[in-house]
C-alpha cells in the first residue's frame, strides 16, 4: 500500500536509503517535496524493516544535474524523483511498483515534466529505461530521465 511519508515517521522509511544518504530527513518532507513509501506489515508501529520501497520527489523550476542543485533549488513544476529504492530481498518489483504509484499520485497536482536525479551507475541505467524512461542528460556524476506524464 502506497503511503505519504511525515515528519514523524520519514527517519524509519529513509535509514536504509541507499541512494541519497545525506539528504535531511526533514527536507525530503517538507513542501515542495514528497515521500512515499510501500510497506508491507501494517499490523503494528512502522519499522524500517517493514519497508518494501521508497521514492523520494522535489517539486522544482529547474532540473538539476547535482545534490548541490537539488538542494538549492527553487520551487517549480518540475518533479524530480532523486530517490528510488527497494529491498529485493522481500519481493521483486517494487521499485516500479512504488515509482508507478508515487507518479499517479503526483499526477493530481500541477507537474510539466517527471525527471530523476539518477546515480550515474549501470542499475540506474537499466531500472529507469526498463521503466519506458528517456536518457535527457548525462551529467558528470549522474543521469537524468525522462518519463512521459500519464
Amino acid at each position: 500500500m502506497l503511503k505519504l511519508a511525515t515528519s514523524e515517521n520519514i527517519e524509519s522509511i529513509c535509514l536504509d536509503d541507499p541512494v541519497r544518504p545525506s539528504i535531511p530527513y526533514t527536507w525530503r518532507v517538507t513542501p515542495p517535496n514528497f515521500t512515499y513509501y510501500l510497506n508491507w506489515d501494517l499490523s503494528h508501529k512502522l519499522l524500517p524493516s517493514d519497508i518494501d520501497a521508497v521514492c523520494c520527489i522535489a517539486l522544482q523550476d529547474k532540473i538539476p544535474t547535482t545534490e548541490e542543485e537539488l538542494l538549492n533549488g527553487e520551487e517549480g513544476e518540475n518533479a524530480i524523483f532523486y530517490t528510488v529504492w527497494s529491498k529485493q530481498t522481500r519481493r521483486k518489483g517494487k521499485g516500479r511498483e512504488v515509482l508507478n504509484q508515487a507518479m499517479e499520485a503526483i499526477s493530481k497536482i500541477s507537474v510539466t515534466r517527471y525527471v530523476t536525479l539518477s546515480p550515474k551507475t549501470e542499475m540506474a541505467m537499466k531500472f529507469h529505461l526498463n521503466n519506458g524512461a528517456v536518457l535527457l542528460k548525462e551529467n558528470e556524476l549522474t543521469f537524468n530521465f525522462e518519463y512521459k506524464l500519464p
